[in-house]
């Protein structure tokens, strides 16, 4: 969503945005599929806060969608454990509390959702939701798993990639069926 916020605010700058697993609200709201409720949230609020290591280290494996041994749970997991827990809260909050659906009318830069199939982070509902409301988008379903294909299965994602900044098509949907 930053690119995206980025693209609107410096009008000219950027040619075609590429998201990866991005959602413009995380929250279930107003028939709205966000992925997490209002307790949900706050109880992630709440882990991370008074237990910062056992949530980085369980929160690892749920967002790459792999086992504990796995070398992008591993990379992921060191990640958060290298990071204060009080700039992980803040981090969260700021990702986690953002509602950027009013202003998707208006993003004028072409835009390509890269979604996996299923990520726990955030549900094809909300890849849907940005495909729906971003002039011109192209999504794409990635045939992968987990919030970090980049980590997981990095030649989908470089695939995509290279098939996207080549192509000039305005409007599609990819992959969907």
């Amino acid at each position: 969503m930053i690119g995206l916020l980025a693209a609107e605010q410096q009008r000219g700058r950027f040619d075609k945005i590429i998201t990866l697993g991005a959602s413009p609200c995380y929250l279930n709201l107003d028939g709205y599929e966000g992925g997490l409720d209002r307790d949900q949230l706050n109880q992630l609020f709440l882990a991370i806060g008074s237990n910062y290591h056992a949530w980085a280290e369980a929160y690892a494996n749920h967002a790459v969608s792999r086992p504990p041994e796995h070398p992008a749970a591993l990379d992921f997991r060191n990640s958060l454990m290298a990071m204060r827990n009080d700039i992980a809260l803040t981090t969260a909050q700021m990702i986690l509390l953002g509602d950027y659906r009013d202003r998707l009318d208006a993003m004028t830069v072409p835009t390509v959702v890269l979604q996996t199939r299923t990520d726990p982070a955030v549900p094809l509902a909300a890849a849907q939701y940005l495909h729906d409301h971003l002039k011109g988008s192209v999504l794409e379903i990635l045939e992968t798993s987990g919030h970090m294909p980049h980590m997981t299965s990095p030649d989908i994602v470089l695939g995509a990639l290279h098939r996207h900044l080549r192509d000039t098509r305005s409007a599609a949907t990819v992959g969907t069926g």
